[in-house]
């Protein structure tokens, strides 16, 4: 039986292939729409206190294809009262992972097809296991 996925959930697919099987995604609903996020390791996971293990929901690979995966950050960290508004498009590799600012305009970005409401806020720990590539211009 499926579970639902509410807003906030962590979620991965024990049946996925190879390592995919422990990729651990957590959730975003907004304005009807179904986002997911890659939680790039178990650091990372375990620097957002909120985040339990025992959360995790085994969802099927229909669960993740129902949600987009979102590759768009920044940092609000608020335990460091760290709030950036720089958005950084992620590609993860294994337990790191290159991060790039995305370097355009509002209209700019829209015209490229991104979406405000993928954005997900990260912590510091979290936007630090990334390194930095080339901005997107």
């Amino acid at each position: 039986v499926e579970r639902l996925v509410f807003d906030g959930d962590l979620i991965r697919n024990p049946n996925a292939k190879g390592i995919a099987q422990f990729d651990i995604y957590i959730i975003k609903l907004i304005n009807n729409k179904q986002f997911k996020r890659l939680i790039l390791n178990p650091g990372v996971f375990n620097s957002y206190a909120h985040l339990s293990w025992n959360d995790v929901k085994l969802v099927s690979y229909n669960t993740m294809t129902q949600h987009i995966t979102s590759s768009l950050v920044r940092v609000r960290d608020y335990d460091r009262e760290i709030f950036e508004n720089k958005v950084y498009f992620l590609i993860p590799n294994d337990d790191d992972g290159i991060k790039r600012h995305m370097n355009i305009s509002q209209s700019e970005f829209k015209k490229r097809g991104y979406d405000s409401d993928s954005i997900y806020n990260i912590n510091c720990i979290d936007n630090d296991a990334y390194i930095l590539g080339n901005d997107i211009l």
